[in-house]
């Protein structure tokens, strides 16, 4: 796992434990389901803009070797 997705496991953990411990919710209630389900998707999604960042660095190099902007010595 990404160190992104460790912060955002670790954000999510603080959530609940300010659901249970600040505001007193000892049961799961359909509002703390779904803010559940968007954190877990946020982690998805974290994952793909990361590789998407990388593959537009790995293109961006490729074309500066093609273009013979950068030169491998």
């Amino acid at each position: 796992m990404t160190s992104v997705g460790q912060i955002e496991k670790q954000t999510r953990k603080r959530v609940i434990q300010l659901f249970r411990e600040r505001l007193g919710y000892h049961y799961i209630l359909p509002e703390q389901t779904a803010i559940a389900a968007v954190l877990t998707d946020m982690d998805t999604d974290i994952t793909a803009l990361t590789r998407r960042d990388k593959t537009r660095a790995l293109k961006q190099g490729m074309m500066q070797l093609l273009t013979g902007r950068i030169r491998l010595v």
